[in-house]
């Protein structure tokens, strides 16, 4: 009787306790679930408060001695704050020539929000110019600083091919044009910073095409310059983004530089290149101006992939604008003009 009711006692003190664990374990459970929601560090969502949010200040202006200074300046706002964008209210907008000290108070551009001018600025290469812009809704100052570079470019075209595409166009082929330029840097010996832009007029008999206006075009290249650079995109990076422009830095010592570049007329037709006007845009830029269109460039290349690497790194855009964001930087810039006759490629 004695073991009997001995054993009876175990088996429910065992049922006693199986009964209980689930409901304790789910007691504990369901607490720390409340307590790394209430307590948690970070959010994963973005704050929403209500209220006014007066919107940050982008300034942009790429400028030269050539041509009207411009200047952007247009609010930006946090994608996700809900706050009620505030009104601002831009008092005055200041260029200022570090070089002579004059100032020159910018106007809005009639018919415009956003851009500002005066007839009066008259930049010159070397000058080193500063845009301050005074708001009521701000205390500081939003401001950036940079130089124009103190020689123009110069440089020469020395020939002109084309690269086929065989099949590239189904069972024809795409004809790309070529073409190779010296460059001749300044003799300085300190290193420059380059951004070589080409536009096309293109001339199509066929579909009766008369333009009007010129277009700008994407850019490859073979030269060692120019692709090592960050930005420029590797074999095995995915859906190529091809740079509408071609940056680069030339080495201190170097007295001249050979830089080929390869693009495609704004139209093709199979196993055609048409004939067409082209204008080549060569700029000595500033480091600021380097760095920034590179960064951007780089950018969109990074977002898309490689298929030997995966997913690059986040590229953040830099900025040289103080309390706000954007870009303010000087050039130089000399143009060649010549015209590329039609050719056609015959596969027999």
């Amino acid at each position: 009787m004695n073991n009997e009711l001995y054993k009876n006692r175990i088996i429910s003190k065992r049922r006693f306790l199986g009964s209980n664990i689930p409901l304790i374990m789910k007691k504990h459970y369901t607490f720390w679930v409340l307590f790394f929601l209430l307590f948690s560090c970070s959010s994963p969502f973005p704050e929403t408060k209500s209220g006014t949010e007066i919107p940050a200040l982008a300034v942009s202006s790429f400028f030269s001695p050539d041509s009207l200074f411009i200047v952007k300046i247009d609010p930006i706002k946090n994608t996700f704050n809900n706050k009620k964008e505030g009104y601002l209210k831009i008092d005055e907008v200041m260029l200022t020539s570090l070089s002579t000290n004059e100032q020159f108070a910018l106007q809005k551009i009639d018919g415009s929000s956003f851009l500002y001018t005066s007839p009066l600025v008259r930049l010159k290469k070397g000058g080193k110019y500063k845009i301050e812009v005074f708001n009521d809704s701000i205390d500081e100052v939003i401001s950036a600083t940079d130089s124009i570079p103190k020689f123009k470019p110069s440089f020469n075209l020395l020939s002109t091919g084309v690269r086929i595409e065989r099949n590239a166009m189904g069972d024809a082929s795409l004809v790309n044009a070529t073409f190779v330029i010296l460059l001749v840097p300044p003799k300085n010996k300190i290193r420059s910073y380059y951004e070589l832009s080409i536009f096309t007029k293109t001339y199509v008999p066929e579909l009766e095409y008369i333009p009007d206006y010129e277009v700008q075009v994407g850019l490859e290249s073979t030269s060692n310059l120019i692709t090592t650079e960050c930005y420029y995109p590797s074999g095995t990076s995915i859906d190529v983004s091809i740079p509408p422009s071609l940056l680069f830095a030339t080495p201190s010592d170097a007295d001249s530089i050979l830089i080929d570049f390869i693009y495609c007329p704004e139209i093709s037709l199979p196993d055609v290149l048409s004939e067409h006007d082209l204008r080549i845009e060569l700029r000595c830029v500033s480091y600021a101006y380097y760095r920034y269109k590179t960064a951007l460039y780089k950018q969109r290349n990074a977002i898309r992939g490689d298929m030997v690497y995966g997913a690059a790194s986040p590229v953040i855009v830099p900025s040289n604008v103080e309390n706000g964001t954007g870009i303010f930087a000087g050039y130089t810039a000399s143009v060649r003009d010549t015209f590329i006759e039609r050719f056609t490629y015959k596969t027999n």
